[in-house]
């Protein structure tokens, strides 16, 4: 069955979005506006508890239609959109097992961060768990319900994930050294 996926029911919970799962699609995360379930090797689902949040990604993953970080957009139904299954670990957990940030993955969050700014996203503030690391460690960047939600052009809350992981200083340096125009930008105030 085609939308077999529309029985998986989310509500607000405690700590994130709650689910009940009664298909075989496999959990793959959840946040506060929704929960990801893997649909095949290709795509994935995120049914989400506020309707307007749908409206707001899918905005976002339209704008990002032409972007290599954005996932691709498949299907927008009324509480869910299907996109791009997008295979890897999330960046914080992925530098938590290397111990160290590599001049590779330094670029790669500058060049999203960049890419998330010429997209004209008003929120590019995201934590390094909505960074992906692919096979071929390149970032994508997931979870956009939020994009609108504020207008915050500064990445403080990347900024805090770095230092809690004793990295901060390594991007920084990355930075200053490689874009001194995104360094003022972005370290400014720091």
């Amino acid at each position: 069955m085609k939308y077999d996926f529309l029985k998986i029911k989310v509500y607000p919970g405690k700590d994130g979005v709650e689910y009940k799962n009664p298909t075989p699609y496999k959990f793959l995360g959840r946040g506060y506006t929704g929960a990801v379930f893997k649909l095949s090797s290709e795509k994935c689902v995120k049914i989400y508890v506020k309707l307007e949040r749908v409206k707001t990604e899918k905005k976002a993953l339209l704008k990002g239609v032409n972007s290599p970080i954005i996932p691709k957009l498949y299907e927008v139904g009324k509480n869910y959109i299907v996109m791009e299954y997008v295979k890897g670990s999330n960046l914080y957990d992925y530098l938590c097992k290397k111990g160290y940030l590599s001049n590779e993955i330094s670029e790669q969050i500058l060049f999203c961060l960049k890419e998330l700014k010429k997209l004209k996203f008003p929120r590019i503030n995201v934590h390094l768990r909505h960074f992906i690391v692919t096979n071929d460690k390149r970032l994508k960047v997931i979870d956009h319900a939020g994009v609108y939600k504020s207008y915050e052009q500064r990445p403080t809350l990347l900024f805090n994930d770095l230092k809690k992981l004793g990295l901060y200083k390594e991007f920084k340096n990355y930075v200053k050294t490689h874009d001194p125009n995104s360094y003022l930008e972005f370290f400014k105030a720091s």
